[in-house]
């Protein structure tokens, strides 16, 4: 019993010693990571982050993510809500207006849930969560003909318009 587990350790040995030789043999090619959002990279820089040891193989730590993979490894609560709609009013010189001014229904199929985003200038944003009681049966919605605000509208059709 000794001798066939030295044997298998010796065959294992081997085994490790020749992946290490092949994967230093392997052509520079790019290549798709599949782990961690599609990340591109080229196999020479993934070998570079395996390092041959006395003991075996270890991995080097990886490159810090990018700013567009941060933001895939932690969504916000909007960018969570795929069914989203989004609308857009400019209103930059008017006065006392917000330079822009953006209605997000986070999603369209409960119509329950809306953000408000009012955009005075890059240092002054301003938000709102607003909650719409009635659902399907009233309609929040910005329009380019009413530019003072929101356009509420029932399941009858009448409208009503509510000021910023």
């Amino acid at each position: 019993m000794y001798r066939s587990t030295k044997i298998s350790f010796i065959t294992a040995a081997l085994l490790l010693t020749s992946a290490q030789i092949l994967a230093q043999e392997v052509e520079v090619e790019e290549m798709i990571c599949r782990d961690m959002g599609d990340i591109f990279c080229t196999l020479d820089e993934f070998s570079e982050s395996i390092t041959p040891d006395a003991q075996g193989l270890t991995a080097k730590p990886g490159p810090v993510p990018s700013e567009r993979v941060k933001s895939r490894l932690n969504p916000s609560v909007i960018d969570l809500q795929d069914a989203r709609t989004e609308s857009v009013l400019n209103l930059s010189g008017q006065a006392g207006k917000p330079a822009e001014v953006r209605l997000i229904n986070l999603n369209p199929d409960v119509n329950t849930w809306h953000l408000l985003k009012l955009t005075w200038n890059p240092q002054r944003i301003e938000w709102f969560h607003l909650e719409n009681g009635l659902g399907q049966n009233l309609n929040v919605e910005l329009s380019s003909n009413y530019n003072n605000g929101l356009v509420l509208t029932n399941a009858n059709g009448e409208k009503q318009q509510c000021d910023l």
